[in-house]
């Protein structure tokens, strides 16, 4: 039966891999003795490394939803966002040490700048057809 593949021999292989990393997991949490536990002192660096930098995305689209009645088949309102720009930025940095010390961060947002949403309510549900426009203008005062 070499190089026969059965359900039976994948089920063997499983359980063996699943034992493996049973076995792996538990020597890994199993507590260190305290002869193996050394107080090092903090030895001064004697040079560093840093970097910085900054990203900034800027985009435009549109985009839409149509929603209907519970049935699924009558069109009662459109939302339709238009002509929208988008942005983010992120700023980040990381200071590293020749110790193993290092520092890292990064800040970052986004938000909208303008576009316009319409907003169409459709007969039966409400009558007659209504068309709302509206300006978007920032996501966030700046």
């Amino acid at each position: 039966m070499g190089g026969i593949v059965t359900v039976k021999s994948i089920l063997v292989a499983f359980a063996r891999l699943a034992v493996a990393v049973a076995a792996s997991l538990l020597c890994a949490a199993l507590p260190a003795r305290a002869g193996d536990w050394r107080f090092h002192g903090f030895d001064a660096p004697t040079s560093y490394t840093g970097e910085a930098g900054f990203r900034f995305w800027y985009g435009k689209g549109n985009t839409g939803k149509n929603l209907f009645d519970p049935s699924g088949s009558l069109l009662v309102s459109r939302l339709s966002y238009n002509d929208v720009s988008i942005f983010s930025a992120e700023a980040y940095g990381r200071f590293d040490l020749n110790t193993g010390w290092f520092l890292k961060g990064l800040l970052g947002g986004g938000g909208f700048r303008r576009g316009t949403l319409t907003d169409e309510d459709f007969p039966p549900g409400i009558a007659p057809y209504s068309a709302t426009l509206s300006v978007l203008n920032n996501s966030f005062p700046l």
